[in-house]
């Protein structure tokens, strides 16, 4: 799956705004008060300590900024090359891991129409389907 989507830009920025999109929805389905908590730069008290805001901190960016299976799609494409943020900075493709958690978003995604389908969870199904003809999906 991997190399698949490296060889492919087209794919490849597909990966990416799935990654993008998993992480708005989600930040979407918070309450405005969650969200708002989670914004706030006073959300405890002063006797806390500074490694509680930054636990909180980290909380609201791994909410906010992580796409499926957790992948972190903003810090992956800050921290690539200056070289490489032109309009074929979509070609750098994030480890794929857990297809579980890509066939589970996948599946969700048929039923809710998406704008892009995640393409690992797709093909994890197809995958399925071919390996294992008799499970019933």
């Amino acid at each position: 799956f991997q190399s698949r989507l490296e060889d492919d830009a087209s794919l490849a920025k597909d990966w990416w705004q799935c990654h993008e999109e998993y992480a708005a929805e989600r930040w979407g389905l918070l309450s405005d008060s969650d969200r708002e908590w989670l914004l706030s730069t006073n959300q405890l008290d002063e006797e806390d300590n500074n490694s509680e805001q930054r636990k909180v901190d980290s909380m609201r960016e791994m909410i906010q900024y992580s796409g499926v299976a957790g992948t972190d799609h903003r810090r992956l494409r800050d921290n690539t090359d200056e070289d490489d943020k032109n309009e074929d900075s979509s070609l750098y493709v994030p480890s794929v891991k857990c297809l579980h958690s890509h066939y589970a978003h996948y599946r969700s995604q048929k039923e809710g129409g998406s704008a892009v389908i995640n393409i690992v969870g797709k093909w994890t199904h197809e995958l399925l389907i071919e390996e294992f003809p008799d499970l019933i999906i």
